[in-house]
């Protein structure tokens, strides 16, 4: 109880000094519009004193206005904005009018559309992104805390403390769906942001107990449920934007380290991986989040590693292992084809990270295949698999030297690296080699 209270002081705390930054942004940009309309009331007021029509009083200048007192006393056909019922210009009133409507019309783009649209400043992100994710993350802790008083309780079974997680993140998410649709609800796209990570989240703690700490359903069930609320992320992505794409990246990559197996499987577990991986490249290649690939591959690099250096290996593993690199590779190549022009569109930030993702992703993969070759013993079968991958990378560069040109390289450096470390004693296996 005292930690809900503790939460519940600092939630109101953290409030109290974010909704003066709130306010204040909204202050800034209602006057920054209101200066804009003046700006815009100028200059229509300058173009009708030049256009030579015959206005009402009441429309440049207001009744009482010192200007409208001065302006009106003075003789009916004076210079500037007032006219008797002859225009000045000798023109037709009709044509003239219709000579006004054409130059606005000339002006108001140049004046409204030319206007750069405003960069959202630091305290407006602060103060409207903190509070909801906020109000997500203690949603989270919520169903947390409320399993973890019940256990300490001794209130619910375990089957039903689990069963009332997955209904509550259920529920969250529906609860996201619903406040994303309405879109007359304020901040609700960052409102339905929050609550789908906090469902997320929710989902898989709940499969976690369930599985590591309950013993309730077996680790295949559990492997499998945790990988549905990781395709369900990647979905929701689509939707409600990045922040629950990391989330089902973290949780996808992070799934197999908690769901534990008595007897894990090379097979089962890199094909699991590549699925994540591949949903996660389509959602990035939609919506242009290529940043949030690098920490993709790395964590897919990563597991090869483990798996590679734990206790699991056997030598028939190297196959899956290269076949998996050789896949992720393949789907960041196709992924990743039609972004390649970034620098000539006037974008060359882009060209930067797609270029920088695919070096990584091919370099780290030969690498990784050359340590699985030298791990495994250098059999002909891992220099197959490298080889396959070279040759792909030449390919590459052959049709594409902007973007792929460095690949041969980084092939021909780890296969010196590995023919200099290969100690064979059968100098026809070396020479085929």
């Amino acid at each position: 109880m005292e930690i809900i209270f503790g939460i519940g002081v600092s939630l109101l705390f953290l409030a109290s000094l974010v909704l003066p930054w709130i306010s204040r942004s909204r202050i800034r940009n209602l006057r920054n519009d209101v200066d804009f309309l003046k700006g815009q009331l100028r200059s229509i007021i300058f173009f009708l004193e030049n256009s030579g029509l015959n206005i009402p009083d009441h429309i440049v200048a207001p009744p009482g206005s010192p200007r409208h007192q001065e302006e009106h006393v003075g003789p009916v056909d004076q210079p500037g904005i007032y006219f008797s019922d002859t225009d000045k210009s000798g023109m037709n009133p009709q044509a003239h009018d219709q000579v006004f409507l054409k130059d606005a019309a000339s002006i108001a783009p140049e004046e409204t559309g030319g206007r750069k649209k405003e960069q959202a400043g630091f305290e407006q992100q602060f103060g409207v992104r903190l509070p909801v994710w906020i109000g997500g993350i203690a949603l989270a802790l919520a169903g947390f805390f409320t399993v973890k008083y019940s256990i300490e309780t001794g209130i619910l079974s375990p089957a039903v403390r689990v069963v009332l997680g997955l209904v509550f993140g259920v529920g969250l998410l529906y609860a996201a769906g619903l406040v994303r649709s309405r879109e007359n609800l304020a901040n609700g796209s960052r409102i339905a942001q929050a609550l789908s990570g906090a469902g997320i989240a929710d989902l898989y703690i709940c499969i976690f107990a369930a599985t590591s700490l309950y013993d309730l359903v077996p680790s295949f069930i559990g492997f499998a449920g945790m990988a549905a609320v990781t395709a369900t992320a990647i979905v929701l992505s689509l939707r409600h934007g990045m922040p629950v794409a990391l989330l089902g990246m973290v949780g996808g990559l992070l799934t197999p380290a908690m769901v534990g197996s008595q007897d894990p499987q090379a097979p089962v577990l890199f094909i699991y991986l590549y699925f994540v991986v591949a949903g996660l490249m389509v959602v990035i290649r939609r919506h242009r989040w290529w940043l949030m690939a690098i920490p993709a591959m790395l964590g897919a690099f990563l597991w090869v590693c483990l798996w590679l250096f734990g206790q699991n290996f056997t030598p028939g593993d190297s196959v899956f292992l290269g076949l998996f690199l050789m896949a992720v590779s393949a789907t960041v190549v196709v992924t990743s084809r039609h972004h390649d022009v970034g620098e000539s569109s006037g974008t060359p930030g882009l060209f930067g990270l797609v270029s920088a993702l695919n070096y990584l992703t091919l370099g780290g993969a030969m690498l990784l295949t050359g340590v699985i070759a030298a791990h495994a013993g250098f059999g002909l079968m891992e220099w197959s698999l490298f080889g396959l991958l070279s040759l792909g990378g030449v390919g590459l560069a052959f049709f594409n030297q902007k973007l792929y040109g460095l690949v041969p390289w980084i092939s021909m450096a780890v296969n010196a690296v590995m023919l200099a470390v290969w100690n064979t004693s059968d100098p026809s296996i070396f020479a085929l080699v």
